[in-house]
Order: C-alpha cells, then sequence, then structure tokens
C-alpha cells in the first residue's frame, strides 16, 4: 500500500496571529482524516506580547521577561500532526517554497503569512533569544529613570500610553507627545477623555507638527530609537498645517519614535504576491491571499478588502482573523470550500491604561461621560499596563 504523502502546511511568524493560526490549525487537523505537517517558522526564539510595554520599561520593578514565551512551550501537546520549529529569518518566499537565511529552504503545500510588523524599540521584540529583547528593555527602562527630558514623537495609542506611563510613574521628568493630531482615528470623546487625563498627568501635547525620524537619527549619529543624549537634544518640529510657520522645537535628553508600523513584507515580491502601495498582503474576507487560494494572511500584514476604516492593525484582530484563516485553510486541505468569513468592527473599539490610576476605554453601545468606560479601562488593562492580559493570552494560546 502506497504511504499518503503529508500535506506540508507552513506558518510564518511567531507573533499573535502565527501562534494563533498555528494553536487553531493544530486543533482542527487533530480530527481531519488528511495527514499534515505543521511548521511555524520565527525568527524569535519566544513571542513577545508587547500590550504592557508602556507599563514595564516605566517600571523597573517589573521584569520584562513577563512579556516573553518560549515557542517551544507550544511543542508540549500532541494531537496526531507533524510539528517541529524553525528558528530563521524568512528571506523569501515565492509560490512552493520560503527560504530562510543559511541558503535553506522549506517546501509547502499551504502557507499562512503572519509576518506581522516593525515597530522602533521598546514596542516591538528582537529577533534571536528571548534574552536580548529582555535586555533591551531592562536598558530602556534605566535609560528613562536617567534621562530629565523625555519626547515621545507620534500621537497615537502606544505613544500617548507611553507618555502617560512615564509621566505617573516619575512626575519630576518633563514628558512630551508631539504629532500632527492626538488620537486622529479616534472618536472625539475618546480624545477629550485622554487628552484630560494627560493634563491632569502634566503631559505636555504639542499638536500640529511632525518630527523627522529618519534625519534626528542621521543628526545624534544614533544607530536606533529610543536616542538617549544625556546633554539634551533640540528635535526640530516642522508644522503640518502652515508651510511658512518656523519649525519649533522640543529639548529632550531621550526620544522615543511612535510614528506606525511598517509590514515585515520585504520577502514577498509584488511580482509573485499581492501587495499594496504600503507592502500589506492583500486579502479576501476569508484571509486568502488574493489569487492564491492555498495561501493565507493573518495580523498587521493583510489588507483585508473591501477595508474597513475601523480595522486597524491591533492584536484584538488578529485574534479574531486566525482562527478564521486556520478554519478556511482546513477545510481547503480536505478539498472542501472555504467559507468562513471574518467581519471587521463595525466602530472603533480601544482600551488604553494612562498610568495606574487611570485609564480610558471607547466600546460601542456605550456612552462615555458616566464612568464606566473608564472603570471597565482600569479593570481591563489600568491597573497593571495590561500584565493580566498578557497573562491570560500566555494561558490560553499555548498547547
Amino acid at each position: 500500500m502506497a504511504q499518503t504523502q503529508l500535506k506540508r502546511i507552513v506558518v510564518l511568524g511567531g507573533g499573535p496571529a502565527g501562534v494563533q493560526t498555528f494553536q487553531s490549525l493544530c486543533t482542527l487537523l487533530a480530527k481531519s482524516p488528511v495527514k499534515t505537517s505543521l511548521t511555524l517558522v520565527s525568527n524569535a526564539e519566544a513571542h513577545f506580547n508587547n500590550i504592557a510595554v508602556p507599563r514595564v520599561i516605566a517600571s523597573p520593578q517589573i521584569p520584562p521577561t513577563k512579556l516573553l514565551r518560549p515557542l517551544k512551550q507550544m511543542f508540549t501537546g500532541s494531537n496526531g500532526s507533524d510539528q517541529r520549529l524553525v528558528i530563521a529569518s524568512v528571506t523569501s518566499v515565492d509560490e512552493k517554497k520560503v527560504h530562510i537565511d543559511a541558503g535553506d529552504s522549506i517546501d509547502y503545500d499551504y502557507l499562512v503569512v503572519a509576518l506581522g510588523s516593525r515597530y522602533t524599540l521598546p514596542f516591538k521584540g528582537l529577533a534571536g533569544p528571548g534574552s536580548e529583547t529582555a535586555e533591551a528593555l531592562y536598558k530602556v527602562a534605566a535609560q528613562i529613570t536617567q534621562s530629565d527630558r523625555i519626547l515621545v514623537l507620534g500621537m497615537g495609542i502606544v505613544a500617548v500610553e507611553t507618555a502617560a506611563e512615564i509621566k505617573s510613574a516619575y512626575p519630576n521628568k518633563t514628558v512630551t507627545v508631539a504629532g500632527p493630531k492626538l488620537l486622529a482615528q479616534a472618536p472625539e470623546a475618546f480624545v477629550a477623555r485622554v487628552r484630560s487625563i494627560l493634563a491632569t498627568l502634566g503631559v505636555e501635547v504639542v499638536e500640529n507638527v511632525r518630527g523627522d525620524t529618519a534625519a534626528l537619527l542621521a543628526s545624534t549619529g544614533a544607530a536606533s530609537y529610543p536616542i538617549v543624549h544625556p546633554g539634551g537634544v533640540s528635535v526640530a518640529l516642522t508644522s503640518t498645517t502652515d508651510s511658512s510657520q518656523s519649525a519649533a522645537s522640543v529639548t529632550a535628553d531621550m526620544v522615543f519614535a511612535s510614528t506606525g508600523i511598517t509590514p515585515n513584507s520585504e520577502p514577498l515580491k509584488s511580482s509573485v504576491w499581492p501587495l499594496t502601495t504600503r507592502g500589506f498582503l492583500r486579502t479576501s474576507r476569508g484571509m486568502q491571499v488574493v489569487g492564491h487560494d492555498n495561501v493565507f494572511a493573518v495580523g498587521d500584514i493583510a489588507e483585508t478588502e473591501p477595508v474597513s476604516p475601523f480595522a486597524g492593525k491591533l492584536a484584538y484582530l488578529a485574534a479574531q482573523q486566525a482562527p478564521i484563516a486556520a478554519k478556511n485553510l482546513a477545510a481547503v486541505v480536505e478539498g472542501k470550500a472555504a467559507t468562513a468569513q471574518w467581519t471587521p468592527p463595525a466602530d472603533f473599539m480601544t482600551f488604553g491604561a494612562f498610568g495606574p490610576k487611570h485609564g480610558a476605554a471607547y466600546l460601542p453601545g456605550i456612552k462615555m461621560g458616566m464612568g464606566l468606560t473608564s472603570f471597565i479601562a482600569k479593570q481591563v488593562k489600568g491597573r497593571d499596563g495590561g500584565l493580566g492580559m498578557v497573562t491570560y493570552l500566555k494561558e490560553t494560546m499555548y498547547l
């Protein structure tokens, strides 16, 4: 009797989207009559959950290791499928192979692209051993204690949480957050609440400006963010509303850059893969990559079509997309139709922790101004900066 050939499934990325998709596939394929092999490829040995990064870097007493979970711990369960973990960087992806560093390659029949996005330190982990990410976060926390004037470039939720957490922990430091518009995509009621919190804490807010993050690196000779300059560096801020207006400046001993993500799509050639102009991978609502029925994409790198104005690059959305991709992939493996559809949020939703005493949330159907949303935010994320959410994910995301 001829031996049945394994269907080879490869998941690229050890972040939230990749991990949760891998886990869902393990569960679904354990019951499948089709024999499969599952390979997870990650450039880091540990899963890094960045939910609580602002609290951790502002609180040296909290060990950064609380944000890390070795990926090998995922492989303690048994579901009848062949599983393996490959720690390597993906260099290129074609329609049959994944090419990794050292010149090696991995063949696949089905692929999940969850390569995520990159950000400046400390908001994303480093490739390689988890100990290197932990050491980097320890260093950032120590640098904060030694800096009197701190500037955060950017006005998204991560930038604002970082500024607020630092000011909460170190009320005598001068902390400034600067960018074009405070929480530009958020409803005005949420923005007003956050603005009030920042004012209470004493965080200086400079709007309608933009800092040239690349030029600042070059002028200071720094290799990467955060920039630490004990003597103080003058950061030029150009107006976003009036080109004739003279540039303002903020002097800081330490500068963070939180000005948006960049998708990790360099291994994907646009001649093969349907990339947007910004480098995101186009998918259907079933998370199948456009034009490639055996390839799926989830998380930050995925751009679902039609695009929803409320479908940002957020961890909770990746958690919604992962089981959809897994269910459809499992169906395709068995020769069935991929019918599961991801439904993007119909309204804005977010939680914010702005120090141990302050939180804000915008939840559809719940009015702000009555204290309930703030109470929920503090219960879910504010009291511990999200470490409880990290613990929950650690307990539920792994086999």
